[in-house]
């Protein structure tokens, strides 16, 4: 060895001393040894158990897992951290039983997942699962129990009373990744028969996540990036979508991924399983990012534990679920704290930012445009009040999207449609209004100097406000109002009027109204918590929360009219709850210790959250809100098992009720007709025309269209049976079968299939 290289090697040593690298290093090794030890205790309690006896293998784990940590303990703190004990033994035990519980609810979600949908066997699941057990099980315990050098801790000051101080700064310290991964392990938990249905029978739990995965595999069999048209919905000129392509890019890119090592078929089910779970773990590092840009002090842990409650991993983030609505919601949350973060004068480059995540957002769809909108009219509106000040973030804005807004129609509407004006997706007459929103926006900045008075400002305002309505009013009028009123009137009826997330709140209250309760008071305690923190603070901060009590004022009233934009609004005030939870459980329990308070604070968040209101309502009202919802009959008719046999015949077009639709395109190749889509007019409307009317009527509807088979579901949620007592499905849900139509040899209980006659 040269002297340089020693030399190096010596500081290397010394730094690494220095800067506790090596006690780290040294620790992990210890706590490696110690942990093969418990390791093969546990597996070898796993597998005797298991084979020898016949355990159930989840029943084995837990066992082994129990043996291993007990075992972990002893050797720990006789061998590995025996020189930096900070606190007492009874502690010491109380942090490891805390840690082994998370490690064990780890352990059993990996141990079910690699076992059951994966396919592992149970001696190879074993081996990915110690693995990451074991770097939580280190990284926790080293963080949360021990301290390098520390002295031990002077005896409590009385025989069985804990002094916890030393372990409440420990959880202050503990690191915010692992919050979020004992969230996610949560949420895999509960969640995980959802999971294993996707797995194991490809099953879709909503008609928008069967479209999806149709759409993504057109786009992987090489139809065009631009081409939006499903080919199969309703023949032979198919229905373009108003969906783009953004959210079809991740899910074809996990899925060519999965494929290198997985069958086409495993890797699509392996990116519905990881698509939601990954969009999950943004929103749950979102939420305490988004909490202390309201106030520094939020505790970020229990922003996660919020967003946990909020009820979104049972919506819009379940196992399966890829289409747009987690999506969504995650840029919604990130496009928010952006320009929360921009509206200090220092950080206004944050504002470019914002500006290029509602750009990708306004290009997956427009729900979230009542947000934006309310985020767009703050920018002007605290200009008007705070002038020069708002300056930077005004310009920093507009200049992100004259660039951003353009950039992203351009890559997801294609040259043939650049000068369409479409109410539903975004188009010319959306890009036009945002655009000359952001120079209004330029203009203002750069006249802020000139701009002195109050009454100056608000005739500038004025003006850019008015520039930009007028762009879109003038270039589309016909989109001002509802954006789905271009559906048939009696489509809308038998369709739009059943579909539960397009359902206005206050609907439910006569005979669902926990549902009301569930969806509605979480929000209204956040847009509470906002407002007062707002009429309280001062400066930036005061300006921060205002903007957050609008977003979340216009996401309830928005929820008014459709209760699907609840799952959007509910995360975003579970984020401002934390400050004032945190703030009651501290008066509530002063003379008690902060682990009290911290204990305290998340069972106030249980009774603030939905998850945690839906689990004291009472328990025969929550199963009629469900079965109510969907109609046990036509839930069932859209089984991958029940539908699979009528894959096995040759591609036809068929005549079914809208529901059925997507998954028929999903599951077999044949065409239809009509799905549960605004822009499905014609379809849709042929198939209510051919259901209401009397058989012979039907029958020449359906020949003139080249309907093949005909699909009957016995629960039909669209009422067709009983608003026309003579048509043809009221004639199929008697059992009657017209004579144009033979039942097929592939039905399958409950669904009925017919075939049409071949003419004589």
């Amino acid at each position: 060895m040269t002297p340089s290289a020693g030399a190096a090697l010596s500081a290397f040593f010394y730094l690494s001393r220095r800067n506790g690298l090596w006690r780290f290093g040294s620790d992990l090794v210890k706590y490696g040894v110690v942990s093969a030890g418990a390791l093969a205790l546990d597996a070898g309690t796993l597998l005797l158990l298991n084979k020898a006896f016949g355990v159930n293998y989840l029943v084995a784990a837990a066992a082994g897992f129990s043996a291993g940590l007990a075992l972990v303990y002893g050797l720990s703190v006789r061998f590995v951290f025996r020189d930096s004990r900070s606190l007492q033994p009874s502690q010491e035990m109380l942090g490891f039983l805390v840690t082994g519980l998370l490690g064990l609810a780890l352990n059993e979600a990996l141990m079910g997942l690699f076992v059951g949908p994966f396919g592992l066997s149970v001696a190879l699941a074993k081996i990915p699962t110690a693995g990451f057990v074991f770097l939580f099980n280190f990284t926790a315990r080293r963080a949360l129990l021990f301290s390098p050098g520390a002295e031990p801790q002077a005896p409590p000051p009385r025989e069985g009373v804990f002094d916890l101080r030393a372990l409440n700064t420990r959880l202050e310290k503990f690191p915010l990744w692992g919050t979020i991964a004992a969230a996610l392990v949560a949420a895999i938990a509960f969640t995980f028969s959802h999971a294993q249905q996707v797995w194991t029978t490809g099953a879709f739990f909503d008609t928008d996540d069967a479209m999806r995965a149709v759409q993504v595999r057109d786009l992987l069999a090489g139809q065009s990036w631009f081409d939006m048209t499903a080919w199969r919905f309703d023949p032979p000129s198919g229905v373009f979508s108003h969906w783009s392509r953004v959210v079809d890019a991740p899910l074809a890119g996990l899925e060519l991924f999965f494929a290198l090592f997985l069958e086409p078929s495993a890797a699509e089910l392996a990116t519905r399983l990881v698509f939601p779970l990954a969009l999950l773990a943004a929103l749950f590092r979102l939420s305490p990012w988004l909490a202390t840009l309201l106030a520094p002090n939020a505790p970020r842990h229990l922003a996660v534990l919020l967003a946990l409650l909020s009820g979104a991993v049972f919506t819009q983030f379940l196992p399966g679920r890829i289409d747009h609505h987690a999506p969504q919601i995650v840029l919604l949350m990130a496009t928010l704290g952006l320009l929360l973060t921009g509206l200090d004068a220092a950080r206004a480059q944050a504002m470019a930012a914002a500006s290029a995540t509602m750009a990708l957002s306004l290009a997956i769809s427009l729900e979230n445009l009542p947000f934006f909108a309310v985020m767009l009219a703050a920018l002007p509106a605290l200009f008007l009040f705070d002038g020069a000040m708002m300056r930077a973030p005004l310009w920093w804005f507009g200049a992100g999207g004259l660039f951003a807004f353009p950039l992203t129609f351009a890559v997801t509407v294609g040259p043939s449609r650049y000068w369409l004006s479409a109410c539903d997706a975004y188009s010319a007459v959306h890009l036009a209004a945002l655009i000359a929103g952001a120079l209004g926006l330029l203009l203002l900045a750069g006249a802020a100097p000139q701009l002195s008075t109050l009454w100056r400002r608000a005739a500038a305002v004025g003006l850019a406000g008015a520039t930009a309505i007028g762009a879109f009013v003038l270039i589309a009028p016909q989109c001002v109002g509802d954006p789905l009123g271009g559906v048939d009137p009696l489509v809308r009826e038998l369709w739009l009027s059943h579909v539960t997330e397009a359902t206005p709140l206050l609907k439910f209250w006569d005979k669902k109204p926990n549902v009301v309760i569930v969806t509605a008071i979480p929000v209204i305690f956040g847009f509470v918590a906002a407002f007062a923190q707002a009429w309280r603070g001062a400066g930036l901060a005061r300006r921060r929360w205002l903007v957050m009590a609008c977003v979340i004022a216009i996401g309830f009233a928005a929820g008014l009219w459709q209760i699907r934009v609840f799952t959007s609004v509910t995360p975003l005030a579970m984020t401002t709850l934390c400050v004032p939870l945190v703030a009651l459980a501290r008066r509530c329990a002063a003379a008690y210790s902060a682990f009290t308070r911290a204990l305290l604070a998340g069972v106030l968040c249980l009774g603030v959250s939905p998850v945690g209101l839906a689990s004291v309502l009472p328990e025969e009202e929550n199963k009629t809100a469900v079965t109510e919802a969907e109609p046990k009959g036509e839930r069932t008719c859209l089984k991958p098992e029940v539908l699979e046999p009528l894959a096995r015949l040759k591609p036809a077009r068929v005549a079914a009720s809208f529901d059925l639709g997507p998954y028929l395109l999903a599951y077999t190749p044949h065409s239809v007709f009509a799905g549960p889509y605004h822009r499905a007019n014609h379809g849709n409307r042929l198939i209510v025309d051919a259901f209401l009317a009397p058989p012979p009527e039907a029958e020449r509807i359906l020949r003139s269209a080249g309907a093949a088979l005909v699909l009957w579901c016995p629960g039909e949620a669209a009422g067709f049976a009983k608003r026309a007592p003579d048509g043809l499905a009221a004639a199929l849900a008697r059992g009657e079968v017209p004579a144009f139509l033979t039942p097929s040899p592939v039905s399958n209980e409950p669904l009925l299939v017919f075939a049409v006659r071949a003419k004589d």
